[in-house]
């Protein structure tokens, strides 16, 4: 697969962060994910994914209500999860998912999809 340049464009600074790099954001382009969790959050930490290029998918049933679980689909590595402290802020929520995902991102980045 190669990036066109509307791809390009869109994926410009990630591609320019060392971390990334092209090939990384290829990577993140062929994985998929699936979500599961309390809704608000949920979908939040499904936007940010899918805004670096990874395909994001839902699951609908009983959501746990202190964590977001992160299924990665293609099977390369333990599902991932993230800790929600309902207790605290919404701002606190918002940046422990924020450093959650974007590590998520860079071990997606060094994962190699297998299909």
């Amino acid at each position: 697969m190669e990036l066109d340049n509307t791809l390009l464009e869109r994926y410009s600074r990630q591609i320019l962060v060392d971390d990334i790099g092209y090939d990384g954001q290829l990577r993140l382009l062929n994985h998929r994910v699936t979500i599961q969790g309390p809704p608000q959050w949920m979908h939040l930490a499904g936007r940010y994914l899918q805004a670096a290029g990874v395909g994001v998918s839902y699951h609908s049933g009983e959501p746990s209500a202190d964590r977001i679980g992160i299924h990665l689909e293609t099977g390369e590595m333990d599902d991932f999860y993230i800790p929600l402290d309902e207790s605290g802020d919404s701002a606190q929520i918002v940046t422990t998912m924020g450093l959650a995902l974007s590590q998520l991102l860079l071990m997606l980045v060094h994962t190699e999809v297998r299909r």
